[in-house]
C-alpha cells in the first residue's frame, strides 16, 4: 500500500506559533534552502514522489526551489499565499490569498494547483464557506479538515475517510486517524510525528493500512534545529521545537517497512475526481 507523504511547504518564521507578522519576513534569515536540500537528497535515495502544499510568499521569495522541486517530479500545491489563519481574514481575504497562491505558482511551474490545504488546518472553522471558495477557484481537492479535536484545531465529527464534502464535488482528503477506545487517535505528521516513539508509529500505521493509506506530513523547519527560536508559552514552545531535526531520521525508519508516494499516487480518488471535473 502507497502511503502519501506531503510538505506544508513554509519557512519557521511563518509557523503559526511563532508568530511574526508578515511584514518583518523578509527581515528573517531563511531555513528553508538548507531544509529543501535535506529533503529533495532523501526523497531521492528513497525514489519517493512527495506533495508539496506550498506557501505562494515562499514560492515568489524563492521560486528556483519550487522548480527544482517540480523538476524532480513532486507535486505543488496550494498553501495559500501569507500563511494566515482561514478564521481570522474575512472571505474576501481568504478568496484573494488563495487566488494570488495559484498565480505565483502557476507563474512559476505552469500549471494551476488544484489541491489545497490551509494553515494550521485553520478551515477547520470554516468547512462550508472554505469549500465553496476552494470550488469557485478550480480546485479538485482540500486537504484540511482535521478530524480529531485539540485545542487549536479539529472536530471529532468531520469523516476520517476520502470523500466528496457534502453535497459539493470537492473532494476531501484528510489527514489520517485511528480510533481506539471510543477516542480518535492522529496518525499523521507534523508534532505528532515528532512525538510518538517510532515504534509506536510503525504500529499506527500497520493498523490504519489494513484498510486504507496513512497520510503523513512535515514542516521544511521540522528537518532542522539550526534556525532563530522564538520565545513562547511552554506548551506551545514543546510543540513548536521537540525533536526538531529529527524528521528525516523518524521518515528513514519507517520507509524500511512502510512505502510512500505523492497524494495522487497513495489516493487514486484525486485522479478520477480530475477526469470527472473535465468530462
Amino acid at each position: 500500500m502507497i502511503n502519501a507523504l506531503s510538505i506544508d511547504f513554509e519557512d519557521w518564521y511563518q509557523a503559526s506559533f511563532v508568530n511574526i507578522p508578515s511584514k518583518e519576513w523578509v527581515n528573517c534569515r531563511p531555513a528553508i534552502i538548507e531544509a529543501t536540500d535535506l529533503i529533495l537528497d532523501f526523497l531521492a535515495i528513497h525514489a519517493i514522489k512527495a506533495t508539496f502544499f506550498v506557501s505562494g510568499y515562499i514560492a515568489q521569495r524563492h521560486a528556483d526551489l519550487i522548480k527544482t522541486i517540480h523538476r524532480a517530479g513532486h507535486e505543488i500545491e496550494s498553501h495559500g499565499f501569507w500563511h494566515q489563519l482561514a478564521y481570522k481574514q474575512t472571505l474576501e481575504q481568504f478568496t484573494e490569498d488563495i487566488s494570488m497562491s495559484s498565480t505565483v505558482i502557476y507563474e512559476i511551474v505552469g500549471e494551476k494547483p488544484i489541491g489545497y490545504r490551509s494553515p494550521s488546518w485553520s478551515t477547520t472553522h470554516i468547512p462550508d464557506q472554505a469549500a465553496k471558495i476552494l470550488l469557485e477557484n478550480d480546485f479538485i481537492y482540500d486537504s484540511s479538515l482535521f478530524p480529531a479535536k485539540n485545542f487549536f484545531y479539529g472536530k471529532n465529527n468531520f469523516k476520517t475517510d476520502i470523500h466528496y464534502y457534502k453535497d459539493t464535488n470537492l473532494l476531501e482528503v484528510p489527514p489520517s486517524t485511528l480510533s481506539l477506545a471510543g477516542l480518535r487517535i492522529p496518525v499523521t505528521g507534523g508534532f505528532y510525528l515528532r512525538f510518538y516513539p517510532i515504534p509506536v508509529m510503525r504500529k499506527l500505521i500497520e493498523l490504519v493500512n489494513t484498510s486504507k493509506p496513512v497520510q503523513l506530513y512535515f514542516h521544511p523547519w521540522e528537518v532542522l534545529n539550526s534556525y532563530p527560536k522564538r520565545s513562547m508559552p511552554l506548551t506551545q514552545r514543546f510543540i513548536q521545537y521537540y525533536r526538531c531535526g529529527s524528521m528525516l531520521v523518524i521518515l528513514n525508519e519507517l520507509s524500511k517497512r512502510c512505502q510512500f508516494g505523492s497524494l495522487r499516487q497513495a489516493y487514486p480518488e484525486i485522479n478520477q475526481a480530475i477526469i470527472n471535473r473535465h468530462n
